[in-house]
């Protein structure tokens, strides 16, 4: 069995987390796979330092006192820097933390393969770790690492790190392409997947005789990349045209308050509700009750956009009818016309011609939602997900000897 450090940032702290738990589950169905999983994440106040989650054995490392370690979760290292400056001071340790827990895990436990997840930090961190490893290292970029980073010093830094690692994983087309242009390495596309079990279709949504009463959905993070603000700008229109259609925004996230503030403004809140961020579990029973989901997603003020939108592959998984934009990797999920409607990003006005167009013509949105279903079970399903991963693997890391079993208790016993 050959065993596999995976190192993240996002990665459930505890059961019923609301962390997008993909690296979770990928890592889970490749243990089912026959590879024996460790995964390295940051500490974060009242998550275990070690524990077995599932298939998966966590380590956990520690990079200041409980109560401090609140660089990493939440909306993730970049937004959690730049609403909070001081947490600056908290990089060099978190860096130095996982630098040698990563050197002391492959050293107690001799790993077969490295995956890394995400450019930065991750990547950086498994580039510079002493030449003398040679483990075979995987890199797998999700989207802000990226498109974020296309100028000035970032972008020297992304080149370092995809040069220091034997193989590059992208999650879309759109993702792909923009590697190439900042590395001049080439990559593989091997997006990330959905539980098409949990998040499946539920036969039919339930549309009012006289659609008055539809359901719009929107789950994601309440970030600039979003584009929230232009779905709550549309829903005049749509209930112009759909009386009494309602909005719900399930997430948490900065521009909470701020559209808020837009709800009440703008008379709607009787209209929109806040659900909050919500645990994976619950999700869906939200799309359950929907008859349209809405990603709004837009290019933000740093570069940032959609590089694949986990929660489109949810809704898609669901047979929901979805109205996207055309930023990033959407086009990847949504084509227009056959597995949902795309948009100009920033348009209140699209997004509500095409929310009216589903919501009106049901066969036609029965439709999209059929073919996204079937899009999603082809391309997206974590089993097939995870052996395109397992491949990878196996290209990096050729059949080894088994391990050595003292290693293996000297490791259990640290």
């Amino acid at each position: 069995m050959k065993r596999v450090l995976v190192m993240a940032s996002t990665f459930p702290r505890w059961e019923d987390d609301t962390v997008p738990p993909f690296v979770f589950q990928l890592s889970d169905r490749l243990s089912s796979l026959g590879y024996e999983m460790h995964v390295l994440a940051p500490h974060a106040k009242g998550a275990e330092k070690r524990e077995q989650l599932g298939s998966l054995k966590v380590h956990r490392f520690r990079y200041a006192p409980p109560s401090m370690e609140t660089l990493a979760y939440g909306g993730g290292i970049l937004e959690n820097l730049r609403t909070n400056p001081f947490r600056w001071g908290l990089v060099p340790s978190f860096f130095a933390s996982q630098l040698f827990s990563t050197w002391w895990l492959n050293r107690r436990l001799k790993f077969d393969l490295i995956h890394v997840h995400w450019l930065i930090p991750q990547g950086l961190t498994s580039s510079i770790l002493p030449a003398w490893i040679s483990t075979p290292k995987l890199l797998t970029a999700h989207g802000g690492d990226v498109f974020a980073s296309k100028t000035g010093l970032k972008k020297h830094i992304i080149k370092f790190v995809a040069d220091r690692h034997d193989a590059l994983t992208v999650n879309s087309t759109a993702m792909g392409e923009a590697v190439t242009d900042l590395t001049a390495k080439s990559s593989t596309v091997i997006p990330m997947g959905v539980d098409l079990d949990r998040f499946s279709d539920f036969g039919g949504h339930r549309f009012d005789a006289d659609q008055s009463g539809a359901q719009i959905l929107f789950v994601g993070r309440l970030a600039e990349k979003k584009g929230v603000e232009y779905l709550v700008r549309a829903m005049p229109a749509i209930r112009a045209a759909i009386p009494n259609a309602k909005l719900t925004i399930v997430g948490d996230g900065p521009r909470l308050e701020a559209l808020k503030s837009e709800v009440a403004q703008s008379n709607l809140g009787e209209v929109v509700t806040f659900a909050g961020a919500r645990p994976n579990d619950e999700l869906p029973d939200f799309y359950r009750k929907a008859d349209l989901f809405v990603a709004p997603s837009v290019v933000a003020s740093d570069g940032d956009t959609e590089a694949l939108g986990v929660v489109l592959l949810e809704a898609a998984g669901c047979g929901l009818p979805i109205v996207s934009t055309r930023v990033g990797g959407i086009p990847d999920v949504i084509r227009h016309n056959e597995t949902g409607l795309l948009v100009d990003e920033k348009s209140p006005d699209q997004i509500a011609d095409s929310s009216i167009q589903l919501l009106r013509n049901r066969s036609f949105a029965r439709e999209l939602g059929r073919a996204a279903r079937s899009h999603a079970n082809v391309n997206y399903g974590w089993d097939s997900v995870a052996r395109r991963f397992a491949d990878a693997y196996e290209q990096l890391a050729p059949e080894t000897a088994a391990p050595d079993e003292s290693s293996i208790a000297e490791g259990k016993a640290a």
